[in-house]
């Protein structure tokens, strides 16, 4: 068919673009927060005088559109898809003409193996732009007939290249080697001199303190934002290798058979799509990171209903999946009433601890935020914004914008207002946030910054601990309206078992604006408390009908307790209680 290779390829562009927008719209748009985008001049000179910064900052332009629906996936298979054309265009010289259809297939490998690596947000798209950078420039060198000028031109060609898009320039020139010797060409040994050309600009990046590993001057590690890179980035060109020698043995292949090449190229695609489809499947990792990706999508949009139904129909859970099933709970009012219906690993399961990673930066930001906990909120998306090696996070930078007009900082808010109207995507928005700059009528006056800094000053007492409980008492005190605050303290001391605290934040508050009433959940928490003092539970909101319930479950421990299956049989009784909890997950603190 005339028309095959062009048909191919755009088959491949649509499968990969449905195969990104349905799998992994959710990982794009978290890739753009990762990152940050800036249209000034001082921003293009840092990045672009680095190795590879060219790469580096066209990746990042275009990462910047990730937030955009299907754009993401649309530039990500449009990326793809153009490494597979031109490495057809590569393998054209080496497979017999008329094979379209089997040269495609041989192409097809790496950009399988690209796929797969952009599944990992550890890895720079950067990798990917240098590699299609480094193909057209081999297909333009390829073009030139002479091979004293395409000597030439590949010795000028790579070295500048190296700086342009890094260590894909080596891989550039050895592939320009192998087909050189495949075609065995005349004087091919010239082109060791350009591979030689390139390893000095190595050389020199490494001893001129550019870049610090020989490791990343010389591999792909360069793309890759970890101290030690995976073997999953020699994948694309392990799979560049297996298609040389495929183009090399199909070309020995007699003419004709036009039925037996028609197979070898559709075995040749399903090798190369169930590769992929059995790595993704096997990778723990990379679904962990699509797990987090649509956890903070949806943190971030407020889809509450979503994060509870995807918990609920999960397995496995992690401690993030649980801090953000509870804030999606006690945003629909339902912490308490839903807590045990769920198995609690401890107090964690709240609030986690940050382990210093970007990652849990930027979800529990959004936490703390939305509980109230200003003073939290901009610790997380400092340090957040610190840790970032891709030049920040808009949603981070935003949350500092805020947390610093709600503190009435607001020289230190501008400057982060003025970075984020360097970019295309957060340009209005933080316009619209220079007009609360200095004007604390209306930053109090707004729906949701004022209530912040209302809760968040009180009457002088501002929330700057560094003990939760005494934080989340403060914002409770502040502003009853916000359930979310003491909500969390109750349900954080019924976690912990810890019952002192527990009766005296029910003493103290019960009846006030604070907790004029207490659920079920809490009633049952604090019988439990007060077991020999009913006429406190009584007083204190507590009901007949849960006293007697509390009566019928510690007969219930006291006569089955020595039974071997006790724990499936409380579990399917009183599973949902605070009792259960309280007897059998004593060792989960």
């Amino acid at each position: 068919m005339k028309h095959s290779g062009k048909i191919f390829w755009f088959v491949v562009f649509a499968a990969i673009l449905l195969y990104l927008q349905m799998e992994c719209c959710d990982s794009l748009t978290y890739l753009e927060q990762m990152q940050l985008f800036l249209f000034t001049s001082d921003y293009a000179s840092e990045v672009i005088k680095q190795p590879s910064g060219m790469a580096v900052y066209v990746s990042r332009f275009l990462t910047q559109f990730f937030c955009l629906p299907w754009i993401g996936a649309a530039i990500v298979a449009a990326l793809l898809t153009l490494v597979g054309v031109l490495f057809q265009q590569v393998l054209k010289s080496i497979v017999k003409p008329g094979n379209v259809l089997l040269s495609a297939s041989f192409a097809l490998l790496p950009v399988c193996g690209l796929l797969y690596l952009h599944h990992d947000f550890n890895y720079s798209m950067a990798g990917t732009v240098a590699l299609a950078v480094a193909l057209c420039a081999l297909c333009v060198i390829e073009a030139v007939r002479n091979p004293y000028v395409r000597f030439a031109v590949a010795i000028v060609v790579w070295p500048d290249l190296y700086m342009l898009i890094g260590p894909v320039a080596m891989a550039g020139v050895l592939l320009q080697l192998a087909v050189e010797l495949i075609r065995r060409r005349p004087m091919w040994y010239l082109m060791f001199l350009p591979m030689l050309a390139v390893s000095g600009m190595a050389v020199w990046c490494v001893s001129s303190g550019m870049l610090a590993e020989w490791r990343t001057a010389l591999s792909a590690d360069m793309y890759y934002d970890s101290m030690v890179g995976p073997m999953k980035l020699l994948f694309p060109y392990c799979a560049i290798v297996l298609s040389l020698l495929l183009a090399l043995g199909s070309a020995k292949l007699p003419d004709g058979h036009a039925k037996l090449k028609t197979l070898m190229a559709m075995l040749v695609v399903v090798l190369g799509v169930g590769v992929f489809i059995g790595l993704e499947a096997t990778d723990d990792a990379d679904r962990a990171m699509r797990s987090s990706a649509k956890n903070y999508h949806r943190l971030t949009n407020g889809l509450w209903d979503a994060i509870i139904y995807d918990f609920e129909k999960s397995d496995q859970h992690t401690i993030e999946d649980y801090n953000v099933l509870h804030i999606a709970l006690a945003e629909k009012g339902k912490l308490h009433s839903n807590l045990f219906a769920y198995h609690q690993p401890g107090v964690h399961a709240l609030i986690a601890p940050w382990d210093n990673s970007l990652s849990a930066a930027m979800y529990l930001s959004e936490i703390y935020y939305r509980i109230g906990d200003i003073v939290w909120t901009q610790k997380l998306a400092f340090e957040g914004t610190v840790a970032s090696t891709a030049g920040g996070s808009a949603q981070l930078l935003k949350r500092l914008v805020d947390t610093n007009i709600i503190c009435g900082e607001y020289r230190v808010a501008e400057k982060y207002i003025y970075i984020l109207e360097h970019t295309l995507m957060y340009s209005d928005w933080a316009h619209e946030r220079r007009r609360l700059l200095d004007n604390d009528s209306a930053v109090e006056a707004d729906a949701d910054l004022g209530v912040h800094r209302r809760a968040y000053r009180g009457n002088g007492n501002y929330a700057e601990a560094l003990d939760i409980t005494g934080i989340l008492e403060r914002l409770a005190q502040n502003n009853p309206t916000n359930r979310l605050p003491i909500d969390y303290l109750t349900a954080f001391y019924m976690l912990t078992k810890d019952s002192a605290n527990f009766t005296r934040i029910v003493e103290k508050y019960y009846g006030t604006e604070v907790l004029p009433s207490l659920s079920p959940q809490l009633q049952q928490a604090i019988v439990a408390a007060n077991r020999f003092d009913f006429g406190f539970c009584l007083s204190h909101g507590v009901s007949e009908s849960t006293i007697n319930q509390f009566r019928s479950v510690s007969l219930f421990v006291e006569v089955n307790q020595v039974d071997s299956k006790f724990d499936e049989l409380f579990y399917d009784r009183y599973g949902d209680t605070y009792w259960y909890y309280l007897t059998i997950n004593s060792d989960e603190q």
